[in-house]
């Protein structure tokens, strides 16, 4: 086989070079732009379905979850420089944390997670000011995890409103979240896969508890309650 000469070569696999470079980087812009309109679309069910339902004073998100959300897209979007998706991110948590705080029984109740979601933005504040590591994006998959236990610890408490729905969201911002950030290092590939895994687990588990929900009652059953 006749080969190039080797000026030519060079220049032929810089070319390539170039163009592997920009095709990555486009696909990484084009997941990123998915990972924020799936989480956008999530955060937006919950707050819709939060004001639909809200005479059921029921959590769409659970408590945990919001305060570290919310303190999270706030040092997210400063040291974003003012990124689209977080701007979007930070509107949604400030209307699902007054949702919450809606839904909470009582003043001390509400009082006591207002310190908590000062508290979390305290903290994040300490993470994302390290040098040493990207506190940012390490911070983004611990708190998965994180809502990913809440989610499915909670699942019983929350509304079964639109569960498997925001679910489903919720895995895919994870997913896209995950392979964007994949060759990061081994600890986000390996909270990536944990996060998946919990979210698959928490959409089968609802789907099950809805069927449950949605079991025709037999006969047999109807009279027994009918005797009680």
């Amino acid at each position: 086989m006749r080969k190039l000469p080797s000026k030519y070569q060079q220049l032929l696999e810089e070319r390539i070079g170039l163009w592997s470079e920009q095709t990555q980087q486009e696909d990484k812009e084009l997941i990123e732009v998915l990972l924020g309109v799936c989480w956008a679309i999530s955060y937006a069910l919950i707050v819709m379905g939060g004001y639909r339902y809200r005479h059921e004073k029921l959590f769409f998100m659970p408590l945990i979850s919001g305060a570290l959300n919310f303190a999270w897209e706030i040092h997210a979007l400063c040291s974003s420089g003012g990124y689209w998706a977080h701007i979007v991110w930070l509107l949604l948590d400030c209307a699902i944390l007054l949702q919450n705080l809606y839904f909470l029984s009582s003043v001390k109740k509400r009082f006591l997670y207002s310190a908590c979601v000062i508290a979390a933005v305290a903290a994040l504040y300490g993470v994302f000011s390290v040098k040493s590591f990207d506190g940012m994006l390490l911070s983004s998959f611990v708190i998965d995890v994180i809502m990913a236990v809440e989610y499915l610890a909670v699942i019983t408490k929350l509304s079964p409103k639109m569960r498997i729905l925001i679910g489903i969201f919720r895995l895919l911002g994870d997913a896209f979240a995950w392979i964007s950030n994949l060759r990061f290092s081994l600890f986000v590939c390996i909270l990536g896969i944990v996060i998946l895994s919990i979210n698959i687990f928490y959409i089968s588990y609802a789907a099950e508890l809805s069927s449950k929900k949605n079991k025709p009652i037999s006969v047999k059953n109807k009279r027994h309650k009918a005797k009680n």
